[in-house]
């Protein structure tokens, strides 16, 4: 019976208790004319917005991106040799299609040439 007491008090406690927070003073004042708002909004800006984003980029810079930066260089360092191998043979294989391609290029700039000379005619 005791304990039952103790646990409707302590969650009647804990149910409310969140709800004195709203009966404080507001930490800003409205505004009396239109001219206050943009001030009244900057200190609201600096005061509470851009530090709880700042606290979440740090956090997110600790925790996650750490995290993932290491996943990423791991699997780069084991994937480095495949890689670099994939490169040279994409390398080799231009090396041998540029003299055709410089060649069909040539071809078709000569076509332009005479069509545009025998329509100038």
């Amino acid at each position: 019976m005791r304990k039952a007491n103790k646990l409707v008090i302590l969650l009647t406690l804990s149910l409310i208790s969140p709800l004195f927070s709203f009966a404080q003073q507001p930490k800003i004042t409205l505004p009396k004319t239109l001219l206050e708002l943009p001030e009244i909004l900057e200190k609201i800006w600096q005061e509470n917005i851009l530090p709880a984003w700042q606290k979440l980029k740090e956090w997110l810079k600790e925790n996650v991106w750490q995290k993932g930066k290491d996943l990423f260089k791991n699997e780069l360092e084991t994937r480095k040799p495949i890689i670099e191998a994939e490169f040279q043979q994409e390398k080799e294989e231009l090396k041998e299609k540029f003299p055709k391609l410089k060649k069909a290029l040539w071809e078709r700039v000569k076509e332009l040439i005479n069509r545009f000379k025998i329509k100038k005619r």
